[in-house]
């Protein structure tokens, strides 16, 4: 069985969790303002943003993290963590429900919109050839 290490895991664990959260907010948003609570809840929907977050992973060979993040940083387009940031403070000030941070997440966002459900499909085909290359991923 693989572990959550390995990166078939690692795709299954992100494929699982990541589509429904925005979902799970807005439920969370709806039964809160229905309760009349107060209380704001908040989805942040990043794109790609630059973060060192690779480069100080420690679960990764030294050699593939270096491919990957010199991959991601110079193919990706992506925003700044600064900039990433004053995004997050500005929808949480104007009230906004979803923040979505990053052209590309505006991309991602209205290509969503427009197909719903039919995106999901064809986005989880191009992972592969798609992505992988970009992270720099040979296969698996």
């Amino acid at each position: 069985m693989p572990t959550t290490s390995s990166p078939a895991a690692a795709r299954r664990l992100w494929w699982s969790t990541t589509p429904g959260s925005p979902g799970f907010t807005q439920t969370v948003q709806g039964e809160l303002r229905a309760a009349e609570s107060g209380v704001r809840v908040h989805v942040v929907c990043p794109g790609a943003v630059h973060t060192p977050i690779a480069r100080t992973a420690r679960s990764m060979d030294p050699g593939v993290r270096d491919y990957v993040t010199h991959g991601f940083d110079r193919r990706l387009p992506g925003t700044r963590p600064a900039a990433a940031a004053v995004a997050i403070l500005a929808g949480v000030l104007a009230g906004r429900d979803r923040i979505l941070v990053g052209i590309d997440a505006r991309a991602i966002d209205i290509i969503a919109r427009v197909f719903a459900g039919e995106v999901l499909r064809p986005l989880g085909n191009l992972e592969r050839p798609v992505v992988g290359p970009v992270v720099g991923r040979r296969d698996g």
